[in-house]
Order: C-alpha cells, then sequence, then structure tokens
C-alpha cells in the first residue's frame, strides 16, 4: 500500500478526516506514524497529497488533509477482456489498474465456461476490493470503469464500432502472421481473448467491426502473462 485512499465518508470536516478500518491498521502497524508525522494519501476519483496526525484515539486517528495534486495520466486503452478464471480475474484486475487502464470490457466468449460468470469475484464489493488495491499500489487515485457484456455478437457488432470511433483496434491472436508496433499514447482498443484463444467466427466479427488482429510471437502465453505483456506495449516510460 502505497498511498492511504481517502472516501468521501472519511472527512469530518473540510480538512479534517477519520480512519477507523483496515487502513488504520496499515497506518500504526505497517507505518508507523506518530502525531505530526504525515502520510501520502489520495480522495478516491480526486487528487493526491498528504495528512498529518493530528490525534490518536483507541480505534481512530484523525488528520489533516491536504491533496492538491493530480493522479498520474492514465494509459489511453479501453480493454475488452474474455472472462478468465476468477482466481486470475483477481490478479488481471489489480495489475492493469495498477499500469493505468481506466476502462474495462469483460466480455463472453465461446471458451469461456459458464460457470465463471457465477463467481463471487464479480460483485459489486469484490470488484471494488481488487481496483483498490492496483490504485494503492500505483500511488492513483481514479477507479477503472467495469462493464459486462454476457453476449458476445450484439456487443461486437452494435456496441464496439461505437467504442472504436477515433480509435484503434487491436486483437490479441497467436495465429496471424501481423506484428503489433510501439503504442504509447494512442487511444486504443486492445481485445484479448481467453485461454486457446477466440475462435476463428470471433476474430471474423472483431475484424468486421474495425479491428486487426496481430501475434506477439511463436511462444502462446497464459492470459495473466499477456495482459500487462500487451498493456505495456502502451505505456510511456
Amino acid at each position: 500500500m502505497n498511498i492511504i485512499l481517502i472516501k468521501k465518508e472519511d472527512f469530518i470536516s473540510k480538512n479534517t478526516i477519520r480512519i477507523s478500518d483496515s487502513r488504520l491498521l496499515h497506518i500504526r502497524n505497517v507505518l508507523k506514524i506518530q502525531k505530526g508525522d504525515s502520510i501520502q494519501t489520495g480522495i478516491i476519483n480526486g487528487s493526491i497529497g498528504e495528512a498529518i496526525l493530528l490525534e490518536r484515539e483507541e480505534h481512530a486517528d484523525l488528520f489533516s488533509i491536504n491533496c492538491s495534486a493530480p493522479p498520474p495520466p492514465p494509459v489511453p486503452v479501453t480493454l475488452v477482456l474474455a472472462l478468465p478464471r476468477p482466481k486470475v480475474l483477481r490478479r488481471i484486475l489489480q495489475s492493469i489498474t495498477t499500469m493505468g487502464i481506466k476502462k474495462i470490457i469483460i466480455i463472453n466468449t465461446y471458451r469461456v465456461e459458464k460457470s465463471y460468470w457465477q463467481t463471487p469475484f464479480l460483485s459489486e464489493t469484490a470488484l471494488h476490493e481488487q481496483l483498490i488495491s492496483g490504485l494503492q499500489q500505483a500511488k492513483d487515485t481514479v477507479l477503472p470503469e467495469i462493464q459486462t457484456e454476457k453476449r458476445f455478437r450484439p456487443f461486437v457488432e452494435d456496441r464496439l464500432p461505437l467504442i472504436l470511433q477515433d480509435k484503434k483496434g487491436y486483437i490479441a491472436h497467436p495465429y496471424t502472421d501481423s506484428s503489433l508496433s510501439i503504442c504509447h499514447n494512442k487511444a486504443s482498443v486492445l481485445a484479448i481473448g481467453p485461454e486457446g484463444g477466440f475462435i476463428p467466427f470471433e476474430i471474423n466479427l472483431l475484424e468486421k467491426a474495425g479491428m486487426s488482429s496481430f501475434s506477439m510471437g511463436h511462444r502462446i502465453l497464459k492470459v495473466e502473462t499477456a495482459v500487462p505483456v500487451l498493456v505495456s506495449r502502451f505505456l510511456s516510460f
């Protein structure tokens, strides 16, 4: 946890916050700050700054807070991701949030197990928990938007073309000869399939919608490896 994220309900006045949940354990047991010390903070979906410990109660800490710096810039990529195994989904959400992705569309495909859609990891609370973990790692504050699409064809034919307006679309597909060039800071849509990849029918629909297939070479990567590798092509260091 590289930043303490502040919720609107933490504020007890304009510039004073009260923290009393699991973040308090991190503040006391890991950061081990004392009265007058400061910690890095960020207001969820807002600015970044610091908070100074004013008072320590038995089950809460009170801070004065001053946040005025902007969060780090986002990666201009919309990630279209075939729903992976639930435990893998948790790790992927954390990593891509850390990397700066702000729009995630989780889709159904032929090779996605139907049971995956019943996982409690897709609940709003569970998704929020993974996104917060990613933000805390990256010292970011802006929560990504997550959208789910359980019907592949209506999504690709009706909604994907609108998403692709003014963007380049890329499909990660191991069975093509095209490669992906460096795409730093270019507004893009990146589609990554399930284990085993998209089937030919799905590739055809995605390409008709305006996307282009590319290969990462001869090695076939697991989804949880492929996602951060591909997203990194859109990062500017």
